[in-house]
């Protein structure tokens, strides 16, 4: 996930792309281009001649976003406050399902179905950790996946569609409108947004053919969008991080030791999973219980991890490792986060990201092949690689 990301989902097992190949429908992008202002608002005129109904349609949409915005601030706070990787619960959670009742309740009250479908679709931004299965239901049935209210969710539209799927479950209606959505919805921005999406879950799935089919229409459809530069790092052909390459070199700053850092040399000789986490990544703190199980697992067999963390600071991690996890293994700290050389060298586009290596410095596999059982997958790869 990304900082401001939501944990990642999981396709339905056995479901298949349905997109059709023949070109999407041509659409001017003027009026979307122009849609935010400099501040990041709706700009009254874009919104009247993307969504019509006049100024008055237009200005009761701009007091939705002002509220919006309100209680995205109180929700950062609460989660900047919280402590580094705190449990479920506490404060901040009870932040974020205040602000989906209240922007869900904004929904209710709307005469306007326009009006009604944006903030529905906003109150999904806030979605709650248990999520809301009777609203994700009501979206759905609601909001066409054509409407133009997707474009207006600025800047990524699938943030609120995933925490859609998260509470009413990827089912074959969900996943059917996600396809639709990415098919024929007039804008190419939130078009290639539910294509990266189906995308992303289907490689967290381990659904390789089906992520492959995705992949081929993201670079086909939209080759200079910033989701085609994603994907072709996580999925092209000439990725620099795929089984057979060679690790990168890399310098990373130790956290059990300031003096120290860690780099191809310091773990030559020893068969290593590469993880690129961070206390704030909810996915990362949900995987721990697999990455100590599978040191323990393997630790005897010239196996260890390199924990490499993104967070804003050394001392978020050590209190981590101090009151949840102990992390018995190799830890470092990136201080310029995503903007560190070993970053890009590692083409980390999402955390958490891992990289299996062998004594010669060869990767083994990657979060495609590592899903969705990263115990058992590794462990089929560790344990054939020590009986070469």
């Amino acid at each position: 996930m990304t900082r401001s990301g939501l944990a990642g989902v999981v396709l339905c097992a056995g479901f298949l792309a349905v997109l059709p190949l023949a070109a999407p429908p041509p659409v001017s992008t003027a009026v979307e281009e122009s849609l935010l202002g400099a501040d990041g608002a709706p700009r009254p005129e874009a919104v009247v001649a993307l969504l019509g109904g006049g100024t008055s349609r237009a200005a009761a949409l701009l007091k939705l976003w002002g509220t919006v915005e309100e209680w995205k601030g109180r929700v950062i706070a609460a989660s900047e406050a919280a402590p580094p990787g705190a449990p479920p619960g506490g404060d901040a959670d009870d932040v974020w399902s205040a602000a989906h009742a209240a922007i869900a309740g904004l929904a209710d009250a709307q005469t306007d179905p326009t009006l009604r479908q944006y903030a529905l679709l906003e109150s999904f931004w806030f979605v709650p950790r248990k999520g809301d299965a009777t609203r994700a239901a009501q979206a759905l049935a609601e909001i066409p996946p054509e409407s133009p209210v997707w474009s207006l969710l600025a800047p990524d539209p699938l943030v609120a569609f995933q925490g859609i799927a998260a509470s009413f479950g990827w089912d074959p209606s969900t996943l059917r409108y996600a396809e639709r959505a990415a098919a024929s919805h007039p804008s190419p921005s939130v078009r290639v947004s539910f294509l990266s999406s189906l995308f992303e879950a289907a490689r967290m799935r381990g659904a390789t053919d089906e992520a492959q089919r995705y992949y081929q229409l993201i670079v086909a459809r939209y080759p200079g969008s910033a989701e085609a530069a994603e994907a072709r790092k996580e999925f092209g052909p000439d990725r620099r991080i795929r089984p057979g390459a060679a690790l990168p070199e890399f310098s990373i700053a130790s956290l059990d030791d300031p003096r120290a850092t860690l780099s191809r040399e310091t773990i030559a000789g020893r068969r290593v999973l590469i993880e690129f986490w961070a206390t704030w990544c909810g996915p990362c703190v949900e995987r721990m219980p697999e990455l100590h199980r599978l040191h323990r697992l393997h630790a005897a067999d010239n196996f260890t991890i390199l924990s490499v963390s993104a967070d804003a600071t050394p001392r978020d991690v050590i209190e981590f490792r101090k009151s949840r996890w102990p992390m018995p293994w190799l830890n470092g700290f990136l201080a310029d986060g995503p903007h560190d050389p070993a970053w890009e060298s590692f083409e980390v586009i999402s955390i958490p990201r891992l990289v299996l290596v062998d004594e010669r410095g060869v990767i083994l596999a990657t979060d495609d092949e590592l899903a969705p059982d990263l115990v058992s997958a590794a462990g089929i790869y560790l344990e054939g690689d020590s009986r070469r």
